[in-house]
């Protein structure tokens, strides 16, 4: 390990708590993903053999870091697996319209943690959106929130066929407001 006397912009070297510090790249393959830090309260120097224990460590270190994260990936991955399935299954055992549309949002809504979800449907006959089901969002709005197709972003979905997202409804100029609380769509 060289040593190095660069220090952060304009941090003074003697102002830093450690004034022996080593770091390793936590390495998988070629990627970088993360590092180890020793720090001392005095000057530091290692000998060769530390250096290569440290960084047999450091490389265990990120062995363990990638397969939590793979752990943690296939956890998730299994959980929506688990949630379209039984949503698939409850789809296939349920004729009722309305049953269904209700288990698809409920089950959408738990697995992306939102506030509320809702399933619009065409009314062909006036020529506008119209949510049949919806959880998190009060009834009031469930009854009044009808947009023609291309109005707001129900409307132009339904129009172009492309899926939209809404960061920040505030700053959507197009948005239509039912419920302000509504930030993200």
């Amino acid at each position: 390990m060289r040593p190095t006397t660069r220090c952060s912009a304009g941090v003074d070297p003697a102002d830093l708590p450690f004034r022996g510090l080593a770091a390793f790249p936590m390495k998988r393959m070629d990627q970088v993903l993360g590092l180890f830090c020793l720090g001392y309260d005095t000057p530091r120097h290692f000998h060769e053999e530390e250096m290569r224990l440290l960084r047999l460590f450091t490389n265990q270190a990120a062995i363990a870091v990638e397969n939590a994260r793979n752990y943690q990936e296939t956890q998730s991955q299994l959980r929506e697996m688990t949630a379209l399935y039984d949503m698939a299954k409850q789809t296939i055992s349920n004729l009722n319209l309305e049953a269904v549309l209700q288990k698809v949002v409920e089950t959408l809504r738990q697995l992306f943690e939102a506030r509320g979800a809702s399933i619009a449907l065409l009314d062909e006959a006036t020529n506008e959106v119209v949510i049949k089901t919806a959880v998190g969002i009060a009834k009031h709005w469930q009854e009044v929130a009808r947009l023609k197709v291309g109005e707001g972003v129900s409307g132009r979905v339904v129009q172009t066929g492309e899926s939209m997202y809404v960061a920040d409804t505030q700053a959507d100029p197009d948005y239509i407001f039912f419920d302000r609380s509504v930030r993200a769509l």
